[in-house]
């Protein structure tokens, strides 16, 4: 694939800083920064034009947000091109100061008060021309993605660090196959944000999310953009837009160390993405395959995956020797994620002891040597990768098996229930000696919806079962699972925590055993087996 680009311009304004009076923005540099591009695949030739967008775009995305008594407005406006206008009539502290391309604002309203008028809470200039916040472009044409079949093209702000936390908004463009030239000539305006993210017709969207001290803010938008010269076959307009501003709350997670095991399954993929978020370096094991583990590689250089068999010893040495190589600094952070659950009830009378030991080797033994070698490397680093000991933490996946049990799975509740208890309430006794503030927390789910319990999951008994003695009356998603790791995982929200199982299971208050309508097991042993304390299928 070869990939030619034509460059443009955008100016850099120097600010002269008199007490608090700003003086007029004076243009002393450029940076260059590419706005065409061009890929050869398979024979045809698409090409990008992004001139248009990067050196003219304005815009102010918005949301309201009810924080009763008050209303919380947040502003992103957004200049590419030219920097924001400063309004001489608006106090400076309400404003972004000048040069500024990216400025969130947040204002607090009281509907209530209509006298009263609004008030700024927070102005946060992401990117502009300040010596610690420097616009900084960089662009970069991604492989491939065989799923929707064009060549997305990523381009990159940086804006520096503000109050510790690293700014950059990232504008990833693609091509929408579903979309036909007819979609867009009967909407020619598009842009008009109001109607952006009711466009019904689009795969691929923008989304703009602040994951800050106030709330989440998530909002859609689409962005027509002249295409040259397109002679691929079904790639008509328009090429997407899609940008992520981080910002506000901060985890303490930047730039630490965190392996990850069992990272290809649903929980597993849910928390990598948790700790990209916040700027971790992930180390990603896997067993067999990585899943969709490759895809969410592209374009970044903070996950690294590998492969390896958590039960074997040298494998386990390997995988930690590897990931402290590549990111320069051993690992700070363990999750140990993985486990086995065999898809079939097999009551304790009829279990093969082969069963019993392979349960049991991959879901204590391999924590066991994920965690004995974490403390090892922690105690004798390696010169150059010794890493901060203050963000020293382990969280282990335990489960409500091993809190109430599992009938025909006595392997997995007693390889869970030692895991979530003796285990963790050990190591917190031990890992002090080596690491003064290291702490090990468990995070124990119930029924959790993943890929691999669609299936169970979309028969409504089965559910309603499962639910039965669940008071929010629901099952996890695995975002709530890799959430809750994420708290206890980090230093600056649970740094007081440690020996702790946290259930994540909605309340439950046990096993539904006898439910209406099933026939019990007789007492006189003419029955060959008795009920299964929960749904066929765990859902982990």
């Amino acid at each position: 694939m070869s990939v030619k680009r034509r460059a443009s311009k955008l100016a850099v304004i120097t600010l002269l800083q008199i007490g608090s009076v700003f003086a007029l923005p004076t243009t002393t540099d450029s940076v260059r920064f590419d706005c065409i591009f061009s890929a050869t695949s398979g024979g045809h030739v698409l090409k990008y034009d992004l001139c248009p967008l990067l050196s003219r775009a304005k815009y102010r995305i918005s949301r309201d947000v009810e924080t009763p008594p008050s209303i919380t407005r947040i502003h992103y406006d957004i200049s590419l091109g030219d920097y924001i206008p400063w309004d001489g009539t608006l106090p400076a502290r309400d404003q972004c100061e000048q040069g500024t391309n990216v400025c969130m604002t947040v204002i607090s309203e009281r509907p209530d008060h209509r006298l009263e008028p609004p008030r700024t809470i927070y102005v946060v200039p992401v990117a502009g021309n300040f010596p610690d916040r420097q616009l900084n472009v960089t662009s970069k044409l991604s492989r491939k993605i065989d799923s929707m079949g064009n060549l997305p093209l990523t381009v990159t702000f940086r804006g520096g660090l503000y109050m510790g936390v690293p700014q950059k908004a990232v504008f990833t463009f693609m091509c929408d196959s579903s979309v036909t030239e007819a979609d867009i000539l009967q909407d020619r305006e598009m842009v008009r944000l109001s109607q952006l993210y009711l466009y019904q017709y689009m795969t691929h969207y923008l989304v703009l999310k602040m994951e800050g001290a106030w709330l989440v803010l998530e909002q859609s938008f689409i962005f027509p953009i002249r295409l040259i010269n397109p002679t691929i076959p079904h790639f008509p307009l328009p090429i997407i837009f899609r940008m992520s501003l981080p910002g506000g709350i901060d985890f303490g997670l930047n730039r630490v160390h965190v392996l990850v095991t069992g990272a290809a399954g649903g929980i597993g993929l849910e928390i990598v993405q948790e700790f990209l978020k916040h700027s971790a370096y992930v180390t990603a094991q896997y067993h067999t395959s990585p899943g969709s583990l490759p895809e969410l590689q592209k374009g970044i250089d903070n996950l690294e995956l590998f492969q390896a068999d958590v039960t074997d010893e040298h494998a386990v040495k390997k995988l930690f020797s590897r990931g402290g190589e590549f990111f320069e600094q051993e690992v700070q952070l363990v999750l140990v994620n993985h486990g086995i659950f065999p898809e079939e009830d097999v009551n304790l009378v009829d279990m093969d002891l082969a069963q019993w030991k392979r349960t049991l080797d991959v879901n204590l033994t391999g924590p066991f040597l994920l965690v004995r070698e974490f403390l090892r490397r922690l105690r004798k680093p390696r010169r150059k990768f010794a890493p901060d000991l203050s963000k020293v933490a382990v969280v282990v996946i335990g489960s409500t098996s091993g809190e109430f049990g599992e009938a025909g799975h006595v392997d997995y509740s007693c390889s869970k229930a030692a895991l979530q208890s003796g285990f963790i309430r050990t190591v917190k006794n031990e890992i002090v000696q080596i690491a003064p503030a290291g702490r090990i927390n468990a995070v124990s789910p119930g029924w959790v919806r993943t890929p691999m319990a669609e299936a169970t999951m979309s028969d409504p008994s089965l559910v309603e079962r499962a639910i039965a003695t669940v008071p929010l009356r629901k099952i996890a998603t695995t975002s709530d699972i890799a959430r809750q790791v994420l708290v206890l995982a980090s230093s600056t929200f649970s740094g007081h925590v440690t020996g702790q199982n946290i259930i994540v299971a909605g309340g439950m208050e046990g096993r539904l055993l006898n439910p209406p309508g099933e026939t019990s097991a007789k007492h006189d042993g003419s029955a060959t087996a008795a009920a299964s304390t929960s749904p066929r299928a765990k859902p982990r």
